[in-house]
């Protein structure tokens, strides 16, 4: 009868194993239905020989199965929770265990040895410091061996877990440094440009001058506030885009003749911060003419089934047929590749219309 007190523990602990899908995995099942056999047969042959004193020893092993179980529950508590990076919580489960197994082997050991002394002291023989019954033996070898086991294929999931958690936080610190860097770059020579406009201008149109200041103060004000977001909606980008567009205004005049979409319904589909600035910069760069005396610039959005595309029009020259990722727009690459991967498409089209085209795959279309 004394294995009986075995079951409802296994029972139970079987139960929470299933619930929690902890062998959900094909092999780590395999592996515990062998240490599982393993652990039981040696329960089974120490039943046969001493069936009185199992009673005993699982009366003592009862708290360790508790602590088993509570453990299995904050295991799976931090998988839903995503914590297993920390360093102090790996720390933590691993002295928790450590522990366990230390104070089980120590049942295992110390429990018969005491139960030997018991009986010699009940028969009057005080001399008796060692167990004769090999069985016994056999079964806390096989029992520390299952034990260790168990523990080990547990164990093993949650190293890898922690390993694939600290890989996706230092690509996330990786894509975000590499991102800084990139929007760093994005502007240089449009300050240039546009502080050569201002001292151009202030001795002929020196209201011209002031606007321009002000319109380059607030652009680079937009910038700053939204450096950090790595994503952004669509309406944050065009009213970024528009403050450059006054600042090239106060200097091309109706010269430059711009057109931005205005459908409310696409205004919250999230898009790369700063990814339409450097093309319309390009345009006006490369499709401005001296002799045409004007550039027209015309910037559309639509959408279908998740898939945001948005088309920049000029008025420039085509583009060349071996154009790859020059017409300064690198930084735009870069950010599709590292927020959209294999989820992006950017096109250059000269055919009906001139125009660079960027499709986005959106996961979570909108904000």
């Amino acid at each position: 009868m004394g294995i009986c007190w075995y079951f409802p523990d296994c029972f139970f602990l079987l139960l929470h194993f299933v619930r929690r899908k902890i062998f959900s995995n094909s092999k780590l099942r395999k592996h515990g239905i062998y240490a599982g056999t393993l652990l039981i047969s040696a329960l089974l042959a120490f039943d046969q020989s001493n069936g009185k004193s199992i009673l005993i020893f699982w009366i003592g092993m009862a708290k360790y199965i508790l602590i088993l179980s509570l453990i299995f529950v904050i295991i799976n508590q931090l998988k839903k929770r995503n914590t297993f990076g920390s360093k102090s919580i790996k720390q933590y489960l691993t002295f928790t265990i450590v522990i366990f197994t230390v104070g089980v082997v120590s049942e295992l050991i110390s429990l018969p040895v005491i139960l030997q002394l018991l009986k010699s002291i009940d028969s009057n023989s005080y001399h008796q410091y060692f167990i004769e019954n090999t069985e016994k033996e056999q079964f806390i070898y096989w029992s520390s061996f299952s034990l260790a086991y168990l523990i080990y294929i547990v164990l093993k999931p949650l190293k890898s877990k922690a390993e694939e958690y600290d890989k996706t936080i230092k690509d996330q610190i990786s894509t975000s440094s590499s991102l800084a860097s990139i929007q760093s770059r994005v502007n240089p020579h449009f300050l240039y440009n546009a502080l050569n406009s201002i001292a151009s201008l202030a001795h002929t149109e020196p209201q011209k001058t002031e606007e321009m200041a002000l319109e380059l103060a607030r652009f680079y004000e937009k910038c700053t506030d939204k450096k950090a977001d790595l994503l952004i909606p669509l309406r944050d980008e065009l009213s970024i885009l528009d403050s450059y567009l006054k600042i090239e205004k106060i200097r091309f005049g109706d010269r430059l003749q711009v057109s931005l979409p205005t459908d409310e319904d696409i205004m919250d589909y999230l898009v790369p911060s700063f990814i339409l600035q450097p093309i319309v910069e390009n345009a006006i760069k490369y499709g401005y003419h001296s002799h045409e005396n004007f550039i027209k610039i015309r910037i559309s959005a639509s959408t279908e089934s998740d898939i945001l595309t948005i088309r920049i029009y000029d008025s420039g020259p085509p583009f060349s047929e071996n154009l790859q990722s020059g017409y300064g727009l690198d930084s735009i690459h870069k950010k599709l590749k590292f927020l959209f991967p294999d989820r992006h498409s950017i096109s250059f089209v000269n055919q009906p219309e001139k125009c660079v085209e960027i499709v986005l795959y959106q996961k979570t279309n909108i904000i």
